[in-house]
């Protein structure tokens, strides 16, 4: 399955579907780890195209993490089974059958837009941990990223995969000017064990 905007979080009763604004669709940031990757691995350094297609960017990660098809096929087995426990909740319920049918078709409804989102947040956890293993194996110190909302959710998330990793290695990242006096994000890595190549 590949990657495509869904939305942000549904949030389903017998009343309707809202959506949950706080809890965004991860999709919107994977073209941002896809530039990082770009930025650190010598293979693809200033290949990045800003209108990189999401097939491509599919291709991409597949070239690094072969197994994520199988990892895809088990979260939608996954939510296939989430789904059939739902409606089993929502007909055990102490609601009146309207209601209940209403719930459960929501829930069908809007079982595909959930399914899409978390295909799209499993792509993102393996672009972040990619991103971590060639910080680590290539050693990197530091890079420098544009300053925005989601260079600093994705230095966030691979700051954390770095502090849980099995190096535990430390970040920053810091706000600073560049020479062209803009805002950028800069994020060092302090390495606390070297590999032994």
């Amino acid at each position: 399955m590949q990657i495509k905007y869904s939305g942000d979080k549904p949030i389903i009763n017998q009343h309707g579907v809202t959506f949950n604004k706080t809890k965004e669709d991860k999709y919107i940031y994977i073209k941002g780890a896809i530039h990082i990757l770009h930025i650190i691995d010598l293979k693809h350094k200033h290949e990045f195209d800003n209108n990189i297609p999401d097939s491509k960017i599919v291709k991409m990660i597949r070239e690094y993490q072969t197994d994520i098809d199988k990892d895809i096929e088990e979260e939608k087995l996954r939510y296939k089974n989430k789904l059939q426990e739902e409606i089993l909740k929502v007909q055990e319920s102490n609601l009146n059958q309207i209601d209940k049918e209403t719930w459960i078709n929501n829930l069908k409804l809007m079982q595909d837009y959930r399914i899409q989102r978390a295909i799209n947040k499993l792509y993102y956890e393996h672009a972040i941990k990619i991103i971590v293993d060639i910080i680590e194996k290539n050693q990197i110190e530091s890079m420098v990223l544009p300053f925005n909302k989601i260079y600093f959710h994705l230095l966030e998330s691979i700051q954390n995969a770095l502090d849980n990793s099995h190096f535990h290695n430390k970040s920053n990242i810091e706000i600073t000017k560049n020479r062209d006096n803009k805002l950028v994000l800069k994020f060092t890595i302090e390495h606390l064990k070297k590999l032994d190549i």
